[in-house]
């Protein structure tokens, strides 16, 4: 008798630079390995080891490239992630894991920074925003990728993540009024994709039990399979690295819990 086989998580990381989600990436990625002993791989975008469009984008980020318009720069963005559609699919449906450091919503994130939409606070918000559609025109190009079940958004003041010491070369969006703006968008975006906020952690789980060792959540996601649209939720990434890396592995034996025979779902 074999056991049943369902598809994979999708998990994105998204928030703005060095706020710790390339490192919370790679702890969950050995949580879901090493602990639940379930098949997981990882991946970033931009994926500078596209053959098409990866080293282009990769000499654009180390301002090797200064030729290119922001419309350019947005469409190899999106190619990017569409020369990757084929691997998110296979292996989301041949039962793997896969937790992504960024994906479209970055892409539409940055680009709308570039271009100083004027986004009112979310609080003000009584009815559809001006930048809207402007937004919804950014995201067009990824209608039809792979949607993620949950999008887990890093939200650190732009200051703060600035003074973090990053490995290597600065890069060209690497500046704290840039990163500010980026953060301003974010939580645009998913209202317009879900039709709210993100939700903060700490409202879908109130309580962590610091020592209990295996994470057992009353409060299940099972039902934001039911839905077409990604799930949002909000971190803290002030915190400290382990009191992240907990909350996302609460966030992912949730979901597992929930996921069931769901659909792959899809950007639209």
């Amino acid at each position: 008798m074999t056991s049943e086989k369902h598809r994979g998580l999708f998990i994105v990381l998204e928030g703005g630079d060095r706020t710790g989600k390339t490192t919370q990436r790679d702890f969950l990625a050995q949580f879901f390995s090493d602990q639940l002993k379930l098949q997981t791989e990882k991946i970033s975008f931009p994926d500078r080891n596209e053959e098409k469009t990866g080293k282009i984008l990769d000499d654009y980020l180390k301002k090797k490239l200064s030729d290119m318009t922001d419309d350019k720069v947005h469409t190899l963005y999106s190619d990017n992630r569409w020369y990757r559609k084929d691997y998110i699919e296979n292996l989301l449906n041949s039962g793997v894991n896969l937790i992504c450091d960024r994906y479209a919503y970055s892409g539409v994130a940055y680009t709308a920074a570039k271009r100083r939409i004027q986004i009112p606070q979310i609080e003000q918000q009584d009815k559809p925003l001006e930048g809207d559609a402007r937004l919804s025109a950014l995201l067009e190009p990824d209608y039809g990728l792979p949607a993620p079940d949950v999008v887990i958004l890093f939200e650190l003041d732009a200051n703060e993540a600035m003074k973090r010491k990053e490995v290597g070369q600065e890069e060209i969006y690497e500046k704290t009024e840039f990163q500010r703006e980026v953060c301003r968008v974010f939580p645009q975006l998913c209202k317009l994709t879900t039709g709210r906020e993100p939700i903060p952690f700490n409202q879908l789980f109130p309580e962590i039990d610091q020592d209990q060792k295996s994470f057992t959540s009353s409060y299940q996601l099972s039902s934001m399979f039911l839905n077409a649209a990604p799930l949002w939720i909000s971190i803290d990434a002030s915190e400290s690295k382990d009191m992240i890396k907990e909350k996302m592995e609460k966030i992912a034996l949730s979901l597992i819990a929930g996921l069931k025979d769901s659909p792959i779902k899809i950007i639209q």
